[in-house]
């Protein structure tokens, strides 16, 4: 049954941000939070494994003294975020709720010895416990890859439209050490400089870490997630087809929906990503027969995984509440891409009713949302 599908509350952390007017405020100044990561609690084969190459891990890290496992870090984070924004008061119903992750806390289950461990189901049944919620009557991790974000936000969208449940909390979350730079930087995806989305001299993405916490309902409020649509194209491992046949295919659909005026694309700054998700965007400017304007934040936050989505959808409302597009800071040498109207260098003020924020994940997922102010 199609039933409309409200964003009641949201909260994220960020390398960038305690909260998400602060990562507003963040991406709106063109503060970026990459930086250097430290190696002095890694492993000595993975210290190797980059002083091989003569090169410093970045990312863009949240800022705190944790310094426990990786069960322990995710949760105490998770619990930290989702207190702040789960703050609305509306009447008891049966609840759901999703962990998204691309990895989990596999950090500590990486030794061949010992038990198996579902590295995502550990941390939600942790988190639950602590949490102590009530009313929860349905719970699953989503791991799309980068794409998570979509996927549990699809799942939960299913959930309330069945009657399930009439409220769904999306937790999200990955942390970034050794086992996932050192992943990335075998695939030579790695910037050693900086993240520069839809710049002729991008060379690669940064990581970075988010927690999220976000809870779709079927109570009014002031933002609806009109549609979110994924799907696998299954075209390879780790890139997506050369014409983005899989992103395209959830984007046609969303605007469906209505046309966006705006874009917050995936925007990871590799080579092949942004050559994709311009001609892309391009044809869905052009089946809208409208020139919205387009912008990225990894630039910022890094690339932030499993939580990437949500946090382009926390950015895309703060664009929605102070109807002001944040740009791609430090762009001085665009290339010629077919989509109009990237946003460069200065915010734009906008009337703004729709964002389309898009993702593509490992493993031929994509994704795409179109979050809007309630009808």
């Amino acid at each position: 049954m199609q039933r409309t599908i409200y964003i009641e509350s949201y909260e994220c952390m960020t390398g960038v941000s305690k909260n998400s007017e602060e990562l507003w405020s963040s991406l709106s100044a063109g503060r970026s939070g990459v930086a250097p990561q430290s190696m002095e609690r890694w492993a000595p084969r993975s210290r190797e494994y980059f002083e091989s190459y003569k090169s410093t891990p970045i990312a863009s890290l949240i800022k705190d003294d944790l310094k426990g496992s990786a069960l322990d870090t995710l949760v105490t984070r998770l619990l930290q975020v989702f207190k702040k924004a789960c703050f609305i008061k509306a009447p008891d119903c049966p609840v759901g709720i999703i962990y998204s992750s691309t990895k989990g806390a596999i950090e500590d289950h990486l030794s061949l010895e010992g038990p198996i461990v579902d590295s995502l189901d550990i941390v939600l049944n942790e988190f639950l416990e602590k949490a102590a919620l009530e009313n929860i009557v349905i719970s699953q991790s989503v791991s799309n890859a980068c794409a998570s974000s979509h996927g549990a936000l699809a799942l939960g969208k299913k959930w309330i439209e069945a009657g399930l449940c009439e409220r769904v909390h999306i937790i999200s979350g990955d942390i970034v050490g050794p086992f996932i730079q050192t992943g990335f930087k075998s695939l030579k995806a790695l910037s050693a400089e900086s993240c520069r989305p839809f710049q002729k001299e991008r060379d690669g993405l940064i990581l970075g870490e988010a927690i999220c916490a976000l809870t779709l309902s079927s109570f009014k409020s002031d933002f609806e997630l009109a549609d979110v649509v994924i799907f696998n194209e299954a075209h390879a491992v780790t890139s997506p087809s050369p014409e983005g046949t899989g992103l395209y295919t959830c984007a046609s659909e969303v605007v469906k929906k209505g046309a966006p005026d705006m874009a917050i694309a995936h925007g990871t700054a590799t080579y092949t990503n942004d050559l994709i998700e311009d001609e892309v965007l391009s044809k869905i400017q052009e089946l809208v027969k409208k020139d919205f304007p387009i912008t990225a934040a990894k630039w910022a936050t890094g690339h932030t995984l499993g939580s990437s989505g949500l946090v382009d959808l926390i950015a895309a409302i703060n664009c929605l509440k102070h109807n002001k597009i944040f740009p791609i800071p430090n762009a001085h040498d665009q290339e010629s891409f077919k989509g109009k109207n990237y946003v460069y260098n200065l915010a734009l003020d906008l009337p703004l009713s729709s964002v389309l924020v898009t993702s593509l994940g490992f493993g031929g997922v994509n994704g795409a949302l179109l979050v809007r102010r309630a009808q």
